[in-house]
């Protein structure tokens, strides 16, 4: 193999197609590999992203702080959050970890998708409409080790994340996967990359940084 020629064509390639490329593996997946049509995201990420910066403060952020004592210390597992949960839940306070939904079963949720119509018209069409929306993890918070809930568990769907940053708050907000009982992997977040992995698989987030981390998120079923 001519890895003279390898390297000229990545040196080639737009820096966060190659960042995107080395994704590949059994802990993070390549978004290509799961549907192509999220690579949308990538084509038209500068225009998400500006839509964010200008209405990032009108959107409407709840707080699931309790989602960490309730769930995930209890049993180690994550729970799909419902409609209802949302609504009850507290708002934001500047802390922890908080969710502003875009698409909730199929369904805008018009209290930010009116603020965001142009991403949740992207989202719309990359047709992952189970659960759509922005993530955001406050400095020195995290969730601990858990898997999430795969309603689709023995059948012939599973359920992967999708994580594209928007704001990576200077880049101190990272995920770790467990690929095996031996092996964790590590991953930071960065602006306009891709994490992805498939949510059964034990995992934990923090943010050791100084800023929030903002990251549109995508529950895609295949």
């Amino acid at each position: 193999m001519d890895h003279s020629r390898v390297k000229d064509r990545q040196s080639m390639m737009p820096k966060h197609i190659v960042s995107m490329a080395l994704q590949i593996g059994s802990s993070f997946h390549h978004p290509l590999n799961i549907d192509k049509k999220l690579l949308v995201l990538t084509h038209l990420g500068n225009h998400i992203i500006e839509e964010f910066n200008q209405k990032r403060d009108e959107l409407e952020y709840k707080n699931f702080n309790h989602y960490q004592e309730e769930t995930i210390k209890k049993t180690g597992q994550g729970q799909s959050i419902d409609m209802e949960q949302y609504t009850t839940a507290p708002d934001c306070d500047g802390s922890g970890w908080c969710l502003a939904p875009l698409i909730y079963n199929g369904n805008d949720y018009s209290r930010n998708s009116n603020h965001m119509p142009k991403t949740t018209k992207i989202l719309n069409h990359i047709g992952h409409t189970s659960y759509t929306g922005i993530a955001v993890l406050y400095p020195e918070y995290g969730l601990d080790w858990h898997y999430d809930d795969d309603q689709f568990i023995g059948h012939d769907q599973q359920q992967f994340r999708v994580f594209y940053t928007l704001d990576d708050g200077g880049g101190g907000a990272y995920i770790e996967v467990e690929e095996t009982e031996k092996k964790i992997v590590k991953r930071y977040f960065r602006q306009r990359e891709y994490v992805c992995f498939h949510s059964k698989n034990r995992h934990r987030v923090w943010n050791e940084g100084i800023l929030p981390r903002y990251s549109l998120v995508i529950d895609v079923l295949k």
